[in-house]
Formats: C-alpha cells, sequence, structure tokens
C-alpha cells in the first residue's frame, strides 16, 4: 500500500475517537478542539527494509491540540489521549495492521506532552511518532 492508503486509514482510526477532530494535513487554523493534525512534523521513509529489497518503514508525526484553556482541566484531558489503553487513546486506535493499508503501525512515542506550540499559537497537547511497516 502506498502513502495515501496509509494517510487515509490512519485518518479512519483516528476518528473512532470520538469528539476528536482529525486534519489529514496541517490546516492554516484550528477551530475545534480537541484536534489530531497527521504529518504536523512531516513525513520520512527509510527505503529496502528487508533483505530482499521493498518494504518501507514511514514515520509520521502527530499533534494533539486539546485547547489552550486551563492547565489543570487540559491536563485531565491530555491523559486520555496519551494513556497506552482506553476509548481516547491514540496508541490504542493506531496500533495494528492500520485496517490492512500496512503490515504493522506503531505508536512508539507521545512525546513533548504538555505546552505545544502550531502556527505561532499556543496549546495544550501532545506530538506522537507513529512508525508504519508497509510494502516498497
Amino acid at each position: 500500500m502506498g502513502l495515501a492508503e496509509i494517510r487515509s486509514a490512519v485518518v479512519a482510526k483516528l476518528e473512532t475517537i470520538g469528539g476528536l477532530r482529525v486534519y489529514p494535513e496541517p490546516p492554516a487554523t484550528v477551530a475545534e478542539f480537541p484536534a489530531v493534525i497527521i504529518a504536523s512534523g512531516g513525513i520520512s521513509a527509510k527505503y529496502d527494509q528487508t533483505l530482499q529489497g521493498g518494504g518501507v518503514r514511514y514515520s509520521l508525526d502527530l499533534l494533539l491540540l486539546v485547547d489552550s484553556g486551563d492547565a489543570a482541566e487540559s491536563w485531565d484531558k491530555l491523559e486520555s489521549y496519551v494513556g497506552a489503553s482506553g476509548a481516547a487513546s491514540v496508541k490504542a486506535a493506531l496500533d495494528g495492521n492500520l485496517n490492512g493499508a500496512a503490515h504493522w503501525a506503531r505508536v512508539l512515542a507521545a512525546a513533548k506532552v504538555g505546552e505545544v506550540g502550531y502556527r505561532k499559537g499556543s496549546y495544550w497537547g501532545a506530538s506522537f511518532r507513529l512508525e508504519v511497516f508497509a510494502d516498497g
């Protein structure tokens, strides 16, 4: 599967999290929260990831924004998205084969949890690193 199918599968998986707005590419502004922006920091690809050649390992940066309001309330919201399991967990939603679009996908890290910046604005949120392995 190609990158377009992988990105579509990531959007579909994230949309299973109730109330979460998903942006397939970085928007100029974010008006509705909570929101996830796919490829907020870009996408990288490593080729020929098998001994026989072929296979691509993609790395996608995802940015979760909950809002820019009260710190205590924002931390409560963040905990459910950053947790390794649960109905709102980004990791739980994305780990697996992305409905057949990839051999496997794993959220490796939720880095930078707390105050984050996006397009000159300051928000509460987290950045995630998603690794995906697919055919080349």
